[in-house]
């Protein structure tokens, strides 16, 4: 898997907002009678490295938090 280089602190609050968002939405919306599909035309690899006051660290992207 390559993974991107960019971002900072804000890369990963983004993320973990939409992991809980996505996480709500799946719970609210398990029970209706649709198929459910996630398409991120910016995903990227799954993975991005980025900087921050913790220096620089590797977390998973948009695309690897809705598979799991």
């Amino acid at each position: 898997m390559t993974i991107n280089a960019f971002g900072g602190r804000w890369t990963a609050d983004k993320l973990e907002v939409l992991r809980k968002y996505l996480h709500f939405f799946v719970e609210a919306m398990k029970a209706q009678p649709f198929q459910l599909w996630y398409i991120d035309t910016f995903a990227g690899s799954g993975q991005c490295r980025i900087r921050d006051e913790q220096g620089q660290r590797d977390i998973d992207g948009s695309a690897k938090l809705a598979l799991d």
